[in-house]
């Protein structure tokens, strides 16, 4: 009986540990996309990150960010300041592979107005399996309907 008590401290540590990655990140940006570990995610995605405070421009450089997907490799592309002046964007020049894992890490380099130095971040997605769907290109030959009739 007297080890439960100690059982039951070890899990409640080992939970807050676990926590403590992704309560990091939620601290250090209000808003990242594609949400760290989605699944189906378009491979033509961009990424998303907002840290809240007003980023000097001067500080935005795509050397900040390294994403790679697991089979399509290292993606080069642009990094833009949007106009709230508060979130980067980071357009790929080429899409992802379908059905594969994409890593993204940041690294510590961004600068807000302040002078404070925003923190890096590191997370994944996975993209989706494009489907082949049905053409809605109203000018496209389209089979002639069926001539349905109940003769009873």
């Amino acid at each position: 009986m007297n080890s439960f008590p100690r059982l039951i401290t070890v899990c409640c540590v080992i939970s807050l540990l676990a926590q403590s990655g992704s309560g990091q990140l939620l601290s250090r940006y209000q808003y990242i996309f594609p949400k760290p570990d989605s699944r189906l995610v378009s491979k033509e995605t961009n990424i998303i990150l907002r840290p809240g405070k007003e980023i000097d421009r001067s500080s935005v450089a795509a050397s900040l960010i390294r994403v790679e997907g697991a089979r399509s490799g290292l993606h080069r592309g642009t990094i833009v300041l949007s106009d709230d002046q508060r979130t980067v964007v980071f357009n790929p020049r080429e899409p992802f592979f379908e059905n594969e894992r994409v890593s993204v890490d940041v690294t510590a380099g961004l600068r807000a107005t302040d002078g404070s130095t925003i923190g890096g971040v590191s997370f994944r997605f996975a993209t989706s399996i494009s489907r082949p769907f049905a053409s809605t290109d109203m000018n496209e030959p389209q089979p002639p309907a069926a001539d349905i009739r109940d003769d009873r």
